[in-house]
């Protein structure tokens, strides 16, 4: 279920809703068994030890989410808001999730670093803001959205790890994009409006990302051009950041 912002063009929502109609046509058998199997590894991973749902907006954390609220185990999930460079819309999205699959959720926020070179510096950030949640939850252990087929490197990682760590719980690990999509559009799981900004058909849905707006590097595959095209007001605002002296 994607949710509505005004960057949405009517063609980018008429795109959109035929790319639905191909997502509810999947194997609903099939991804009921593979809920029941996420289910079933967040169930035993709560069982083990205190855990926390980690939350970053993104079409993969809004699955989680919802399988997070089936597996009943009182969980409650953390989201790092980091700004200036934070997308605007992700609060949104947690609301509705919070408000469709009901879930505590808490929200820490810090800030990206202005360098020297006058541009703001997201480099160990997430690391310290997840460090922080980490200390505020009062548990180290969580579960996530990770799947293999992100990338060369996590899909070595859950082959190597499986599903779960002594720390990690990745219930959708061999879930993919497609099945992603899928479920959400059947099961009525709220997604980043940032999926439907598809320029007419210009931009891949598959390779839209719910990520930081404004950095001066991870800006191939068009991100740049897609960044203006539709964030061009908040990219103002994180400029203007600079000489309003936002922390960094």
């Amino acid at each position: 279920m994607l949710m509505a912002s005004h960057r949405h063009t009517a063609e980018d929502l008429r795109l959109w809703a035929e790319y639905e109609r191909a997502d509810r046509a999947a194997d609903i058998d099939r991804l009921q068994r593979m809920e029941a199997e996420a289910v079933d590894c967040i169930r035993q991973f709560a069982d083990a030890g205190p855990c926390y749902v980690s939350m970053s907006g993104g079409k993969d954390s809004s699955v989680l989410w919802a399988i997070a609220h089936l597996a009943g185990k009182q969980l409650e999930a953390w989201h790092l808001d980091t700004q200036p460079l934070g997308d605007p819309h992700v609060a949104d999205v947690l609301s509705e999730l919070q408000r469709v699959f009901p879930m505590r959720l808490n929200v820490h926020r810090n800030w990206c670093r202005l360098g020297e070179d006058n541009q703001w510096h997201a480099t160990g950030t997430f690391e310290t803001g997840m460090k922080d949640i980490t200390k505020l939850a009062g548990r180290h252990r969580y579960v996530c959205g990770v799947r293999a087929d992100e990338s060369g490197v996590r899909k070595l990682s859950c082959r190597y790890h499986g599903k779960t760590t002594g720390v990690s719980c990745r219930p959708l690990a061999w879930w993919t994009a497609a099945d992603i999509y899928s479920y959400a559009a059947i099961r009525g799981v709220p997604l980043h409006p940032t999926y439907g900004m598809l320029g007419g058909g210009r931009w891949q849905r598959e390779r839209l990302r719910v990520s930081f707006l404004g950095l001066t590097h991870g800006r191939g595959i068009g991100r740049d051009q897609w960044e203006r095209e539709y964030y061009g007001d908040c990219l103002r605002r994180i400029e203007a950041g600079k000489r309003w002296g936002f922390p960094g």
